[in-house]
Parts: C-alpha cells; structure tokens; sequence
C-alpha cells in the first residue's frame, strides 16, 4: 500500500479515451490562465503548491495532492509562490471520444 502512494497519481496507462498532460510551474513563477487549456479537465497538484487568482482578486492555496478543476471558473492566474516547481496532472477526454 505504502508503495501506491509513492507512485504519482495518473501515471498509469489511461484508456486511449483519456489525454493526460503535465503543467509545470517553476518556483516563484505566475502562470496565465487560459479556459481552453483547462477544458473538461480533472487536476491533480502532485508537487509542490499553487496558488488560484480570480479576476475580483480572491485567492485559493492549494498544496500536494488537491483534486480540483479549472474549467469554467474565473481566473486570472495560477501562481507558484514556492520554491520548487508545481507539477499539476491534467486528465480530459480525448478529442476523438
């Protein structure tokens, strides 16, 4: 069991319905937020941590682990306060499903 959890989420084969993508934020680094990149896709932060800007200027800390989406919702920006590098897994349907 122990080893399950030290094997990153989604690394596994995916059905070929399934696209998985992985989104890298260096340390101290802010990342625009573009709604089509995050189009029907289910997140998972599997380093690191991020932070979530709306556009009214609300913000959201996320660490290591959160599940979240980034579909349809108002932000401005994604930013890695850190000092290590934010890796988000991006899991969609596939265009040809």
């Amino acid at each position: 069991m122990d080893g399950d959890r030290a094997r990153p989420l989604f690394s596994g084969g995916l059905s070929a319905r399934f696209v998985r993508r992985v989104v890298t934020i260096p340390a101290r680094t802010a990342y625009a937020y573009d709604r089509e990149e995050w189009r029907d896709a289910i997140v998972v932060l599997e380093a690191g941590e991020v932070e979530l800007h709306t556009w009214c200027g609300n913000r959201r800390k996320l660490g290591p682990g959160s599940v979240f989406w980034l579909d349809g919702i108002s932000l401005r920006t994604l930013s890695n306060r850190g000092e290590c590098p934010a890796v988000l897994i991006a899991v969609s349907r596939s265009v040809e499903s």
